[in-house]
């Protein structure tokens, strides 16, 4: 969870700086840092979403986690070539 709102707290320092600086557009690299985190966010809620049903009974989505699980290392390594581009 601290991880998620480090991200968030980056991307929002990269786009404030990116909009104030002095009448530029934003850089390519800056909004693929943001798509990626926005990829993390979305998939964390649907995590939330599985483990909900899971813990409801649902035994079909404790493997829908897993799969979501990987899509999120896959967004995170995704940040991480994205961050070292800017």
């Amino acid at each position: 969870m601290k991880a998620i709102l480090f991200w968030l707290f980056l991307a929002t320092q990269i786009l404030g700086y990116s909009i104030f600086e002095s009448k530029q557009s934003i850089d390519q690299r800056h909004l693929d840092v943001i798509h990626a985190i926005k990829d993390v966010v979305i998939t964390t809620q649907k995590t939330r979403g599985l483990t909900n049903n899971y813990m409801n009974g649902n035994v079909v989505a404790q493997l829908l986690v897993y799969g979501q699980r990987k899509q999120m290392q896959h967004d995170f390594s995704t940040i991480e070539k994205a961050l070292k581009q800017v």
